[in-house]
C-alpha cells in the first residue's frame, strides 16, 4: 500500500494501522524468508478465505495505468489488488461489501469515487486474451522471467522466438543465449505469439523502445537508409499514416503527436495517447491522478447554478431519453445514433465558382471510439473531411447546457458579467471533448437560461457566441441560433429542423449514399 489520494478522500484511511499476518508461501523467497507481513485488514475474520483476484505487476505498464495497492494473493508480493487502466478499475478483493469492516467499506467507496473522475481516459496498451491461445501475444513477462530464472533452459528461451532466431538461440549455452538476447534487446519486436529481432532496427542501430526513435527514423527517410527506416516506421506505428507516406508527410504527422506517443511494452509498438494529444501534454508526464477529468470536488455554488441551467433546458432525465437526434445546419444534415455512438453527416451543398474547398458528400464518425468510420472528400492526395469537428461542435453548442452535470466536468464560478448574469466556467469531460478548451456560460440567475457562450481555447483568440434563438426538441430546449460579432459584421450559425428520437434510415452506419434527404 502506498500514499495515494485513494486512501485520503472522501474517507480517510489510516494506512499505518497494520497487523501482522502469516506470509503466503509464494512470497517468502521474494521477502527473504520473512514469516510475517504487515497488512491493513479489510475484514474482521468474516470474509471468505479466498484471496481474491490480482494482476501481475510486470504487465501493468502504460501511462494510463496506475497501481494503488496490492493484497494477499497466491502469486507475488508485487501483484496489484487495486489498479486502474483508463476509465476501468480493478478492485480485486474477494469479500462482498457486507463482509468488509469499516476500513474495507471506506476503501470500496473511495475506489468508486476515484474511478468516477476518469471519464475521458481510456486503455491504451493491451494484451490479447489467453483464450483462444493462438491469439495471445508474446508473453513479455515470461521472457523477463526466463532471463533470470535459475531453472530456465536454452530450449525455454529459444521457444519464445520466431525463426531464424529460434535456431540461432537454440544451439547456445544458457549464458550465451541470454547474452545473445540482451545484446539485441533494442531491436526486440513481436510477431504473432513470438519474439524476433527486427533486421531493420539491427541494421540502423536504433532502440525501438527509446523515446525519440520515431523522430530519428523520420530523419532517416531522406538518406540512404530510407527503405529500412520506412519499413521500421510502419512496424512501430501501425496506426500511423502508413508505409506509402512521403517523408514530408511523415514529419507533418509526427510533429503534433510526438509527445503524445507511448510505447506498448506487450506489442512492442508505439501508440497514441489520446488524452495527452487532446490536452497538448506529454504522455510521459501525464500520469496517475493527473489524468482525471475536471474537478473531483466541485464548488457547491457552481454545481447549484449548473443544475439550474440543466433543468431549464430540459433536464438530465430528458437527455437520457434521447436515443436518436437529427437536424440541419446550412447545407449539411446530420443524424446522431446515441445508443451506438454513430454520427452521420450529409452535405448537399456545392462549392461556389471561384472558391477553393474540399468537395464531399458523406462523413461518418464513431463518437464512442473517437474514430472516423467514413471520411468525406479524397481520394488521396486530395484532402479528406472528418465528422469529428462537427460532432464536437454539436456537443459544445446545442447540448452544452445539458452536459454540465456529467461526471468529470469541471465547474467554477467567475464574477458576474456587466449585465448581471452569472458566469460559469466549464471544462467538458467525455469522449471527443477538447480537453484544452474552456467555456464561460452567461446564465440568467433566476431562470437558468443560457444567453451567451465564451469559447476560451488554450491557443488562439477567445470568441463569444450570443444565443439569439432556441429550438424545442421533444422536452429539450436547445440553443440553436448563435451569433458572433466580427470586424465585417457578424457570423451566424443556426441549427434547424431538429428531431427528437427520429427513426434512422437503414445503412446510416456505413452507406456512402445520401440517406437523409435534401434541403
Amino acid at each position: 500500500m502506498r500514499e495515494h489520494v485513494l486512501f485520503q478522500a472522501p474517507h480517510a484511511i489510516d494506512v499505518r494501522a497494520t497487523v501482522d499476518v502469516e506470509t503466503p508461501k509464494q512470497w517468502r523467497d521474494k521477502l527473504g524468508g520473512a514469516e510475517k507481513v504487515s497488512v491493513v485488514r479489510l475484514c474482521d475474520d468474516k470474509g471468505p478465505k479466498m484471496p481474491g483476484w490480482c494482476a501481475l505487476a510486470g504487465g501493468l505498464q502504460g501511462p494510463e495505468i496506475e497501481v494503488m495497492c496490492g493484497g494477499i494473493n497466491t502469486k507475488q508480493p508485487t501483484a496489484a489488488g487495486v489498479w486502474r487502466q483508463g476509465h476501468l478499475l480493478h478492485f480485486g478483493f474477494e469479500p462482498s461489501p457486507g463482509e468488509f469492516n469499516e476500513t474495507g467499506r471506506k476503501l470500496l467507496l473511495n475506489a468508486i469515487d476515484y474511478i468516477a473522475r476518469f471519464v475521458t481516459d481510456r486503455p491504451i496498451v493491451r494484451v490479447n486474451s489467453f483464450t483462444p491461445p493462438e491469439q495471445m501475444t508474446a508473453p513479455k513477462h515470461w521472457l523477463e522471467f526466463m532471463m533470470t530464472f535459475a531453472k530456465a533452459t536454452t530450449e525455454d528461451l529459444a521457444g519464445m522466438f520466431a525463426e531464424p532466431w529460434k535456431a540461432q538461440i537454440g544451439v547456445l549455452e544458457l549464458a550465451e543465449a541470454r547474452a545473445f538476447i540482451e545484446q539485441r534487446r533494442p531491436a526486440l519486436c513481436v510477431e504473432g505469439r513470438k519474439f524476433l529481432f527486427d533486421e531493420d532496427a539491427l541494421a540502423l542501430g536504433v532502440d525501438v523502445a527509446k523515446a525519440g526513435v520515431l523522430r530519428q527514423l523520420v530523419d532517416l527517410l531522406r538518406g540512404e537508409q530510407q527503405e529500412r527506416a520506412m519499413r521500421l516506421l510502419a512496424r512501430l506505428l501501425p496506426d500511423g499514416p502508413g508505409a506509402g507516406t512521403t517523408p514530408n508527410n511523415w514529419g507533418y504527422w509526427l510533429k503534433p503527436r510526438e509527445d503524445a506517443l507511448c510505447f506498448d511494452v506487450h506489442f512492442r509498438i508505439w501508440r497514441l495517447d489520446p488524452l495527452a494529444f487532446w490536452r497538448g501534454a506529454k504522455s510521459a508526464e501525464l500520469l496517475g491522478p493527473a489524468r482525471a477529468d475536471g474537478d473531483a470536488h466541485r464548488d457547491p455554488a457552481a454545481a447549484e447554478l449548473a443544475a439550474k441551467v440543466v433543468a431549464h433546458h430540459g433536464g438530465e432525465r430528458a437527455l437520457d431519453d434521447l436515443k436518436t437526434f437529427a437536424c440541419r445546419f446550412g447545407e449539411i444534415r446530420c443524424c446522431w445514433d446515441r445508443e451506438h455512438g454513430l454520427f452521420r453527416l450529409e452535405n448537399s451543398g456545392t462549392i461556389p465558382k471561384g472558391n477553393r474547398a474540399t468537395a464531399w458528400k458523406v462523413a461518418i464518425f464513431d463518437a464512442a471510439a473517437d474514430a472516423d468510420v467514413l471520411r468525406g472528400g479524397g481520394p488521396e492526395p486530395k484532402p479528406f473531411v472528418s465528422g469529428r469537428g462537427w460532432f464536437r461542435e454539436l456537443q459544445e453548442r446545442l447540448f452544452l447546457p445539458l452536459r454540465l452535470l456529467e461526471p468529470g466536468t469541471s465547474l467554477r464560478l467567475l464574477p458576474d458579467d456587466a449585465d448581471g448574469r452569472r458566469c460559469l466556467e466549464v471544462r467538458l469531460a467525455g469522449r471527443c471533448a477538447d480537453q484544452r478548451k474552456a467555456y464561460v456560460l452567461h446564465v440568467d440567475p433566476r431562470s437558468g437560461a443560457l444567453h451567451a457562450i465564451d469559447e476560451m481555447p488554450r491557443e488562439g483568440r477567445p470568441g463569444t457566441w450570443s444565443i439569439e434563438g432556441t429550438i424545442q426538441v421533444g422536452p429539450l430546449t436547445l440553443p440553436a441560433k448563435f451569433v458572433r460579432k466580427t470586424a465585417s459584421g457578424a457570423d451566424v450559425d443556426e441549427y434547424v429542423e431538429a428531431a427528437w428520437n427520429p427513426k434512422l434510415p437503414d445503412g446510416i452506419e456505413a452507406s456512402k449514399e445520401m440517406l437523409l434527404g435534401v434541403k
